[in-house]
């Protein structure tokens, strides 16, 4: 079964497949790391750089090769390199795209976090191409932007740099339209996922809408990530796992994981290099998964 467990399984137990779920499937806290004031969104790019918005603090920052260093941006204003209240970072380990709620706009900055350029719309006569108050930024392998459009609950996609493509997720079919998004993470093939309170909702590359993933199993999420493999979402107290096809596998409770310090709130939720990422307002706790 392809699994997240699967990689695991090949990272720690080599040749060896795993049962899973499994009651005594252990969380076992490998490190942490970061001082944050309010950390509310986590991204781990292909490269495996780290990004965090601290939204009290309106910053990004990014952990590269060490995670006791690390450079930023940010601080509160409408200057290119200020935000009012970031929402979501991405990049595709050469840009670095930052949703700025408050300012209505998507900014741009190199590896480096030097400003680039900015996307804003919300003043268009093209209805079609407006946004505001985004909520999140995404981006596929073929160089296509995704914006979570907070004000009008819509995703819209941009060929790079700037290029108006279309627009999603406002169906008239009311299983398949956003109504309270929490995040939004976009893989590498241009699937989109919306995680809202209750379910994921997943729409392909030209915005048809796939289906809906946790209903009946997830409750008040606030974050997911997405692997080729498997999918994880997660709430203030709980992770859910599921495999590529959005089939339920498993349920735990952050009070079981074994860490240093008790896990107070998660905020949001990464899986990389068979790691399982947890972030809080203040720090990033990082766990490896123990299959009996």
């Amino acid at each position: 079964m392809a699994t997240i467990l699967a990689i695991i399984s090949c990272c720690w137990f080599w040749n060896i497949e795993p049962s899973f779920p499994a009651a005594d499937t252990s969380f076992v806290e490998e490190y942490a790391f970061g001082n944050f004031q309010r950390a509310t969104r986590l991204f781990i790019d292909q490269q495996g750089a780290i990004f965090v918005v601290d939204r009290d603090e309106n910053t990004i920052s990014c952990f590269r090769h060490r995670i006791d260093q690390s450079i930023s941006v940010g601080g509160y204003g409408w200057s290119s390199t200020t935000f009012d209240q970031p929402t979501g970072v991405a990049s595709d380990g050469v840009n670095v795209y930052v949703s700025d709620y408050g300012n209505h706009r998507i900014q741009r900055f190199d590896r480096s976090f030097n400003y680039i350029s900015s996307l804003s719309t919300r003043d268009t006569t093209m209805s079609a191409a407006r946004f505001g108050y985004p909520l999140g930024v995404g981006l596929s392998g073929q160089g296509d932007l995704f914006v979570l459009d907070g004000e009008n609950l819509r995703v819209l996609k941009f060929s790079l740099p700037t290029n108006y493509n279309l627009t999603f997720g406002n169906l008239e079919r009311e299983d398949a339209s956003i109504h309270q998004p929490q995040k939004m993470v976009v893989t590498s093939t241009g699937t989109v996922y919306i995680a809202e309170p209750n379910h994921i909702l997943s729409y392909d590359a030209f915005g048809s809408f796939l289906g809906s993933i946790g209903d009946g199993n997830c409750t008040n999420l606030v974050g997911c990530c997405v692997t080729e493999e498997s999918i994880v979402a997660a709430s203030a107290d709980r992770v859910w796992f599921f495999n590529a096809k959005g089939e339920f596998i498993g349920q735990y409770s952050v009070r079981n994981f074994m860490a240093e310090t008790k896990i107070q709130e998660i905020t949001d939720v990464a899986f990389y290099g068979g790691q399982l990422y947890l972030l809080c307002p203040d720090k990033i706790h990082v766990f490896k998964i123990v299959i009996p």
